[in-house]
């Protein structure tokens, strides 16, 4: 499937991977798709985006609130977090172990595999050969709550509907 999607929409999954890296997130889900959607430079997303008022800035702010009030809601006083602790110092070994690194491979939830399943069905739709990140930002338009995308979106203010009609729209002309 990934042998279709354009260099742009390849740049939108590895830029969520790298916010997933950034936050610190085991996994990437749909939430870390939007926003590697909404730091592409594609004019077609970037157009409509903007015209719905969501930029990248104010989605990962809006992000940052809702893991802090999803803390603040079980009882965790976020402004009092320690910093992480550092590793403990290794054990003396009869053979020296190199230190373990963190991987870097971030597996995708469920969530964000069948939101890039959804935007090879949205291609189809729309006979085109090709995936884009318009295709991907339909996908994410279709996702409903509780998924995390689907919250950021409402966070945002953002009419889903609506961004997915605007998205058709500006596809049905430049055709």
């Amino acid at each position: 499937m990934f042998e279709r999607f354009t260099r742009d929409a390849r740049a939108v999954v590895s830029a969520a991977l790298a916010e997933a890296r950034e936050r610190g997130d085991r996994h990437v889900g749909t939430e870390h798709l939007l926003l590697g959607v909404l730091a592409s430079p594609d004019p077609l997303v970037r157009d409509v985006t903007q015209a719905a008022g969501v930029d990248l800035v104010r989605a990962r702010r809006a992000l940052h609130d809702a893991d802090a009030d999803a803390l603040t809601a079980i009882g965790i006083d976020v402004d009092v977090l320690p910093p992480p602790p550092w590793a403990p110092a290794p054990t003396p070994t009869a053979r020296w172990r190199r230190p373990r690194r963190r991987p870097s491979h971030r597996p995708f939830t469920g969530g964000a595999k069948q939101t890039l399943e959804a935007a090879l069905r949205e291609a189809v739709a729309l006979r085109h050969s090709w995936i884009g990140t318009e295709h991907l930002l339909l996908a994410l338009t279709a996702r409903t709550r509780p998924d995390p995308a689907a919250q950021l979106l409402a966070a945002l203010d953002v009419d889903a509907p609506a961004l997915r009609a605007a998205v058709e729209r500006r596809l049905a002309t430049a055709a």
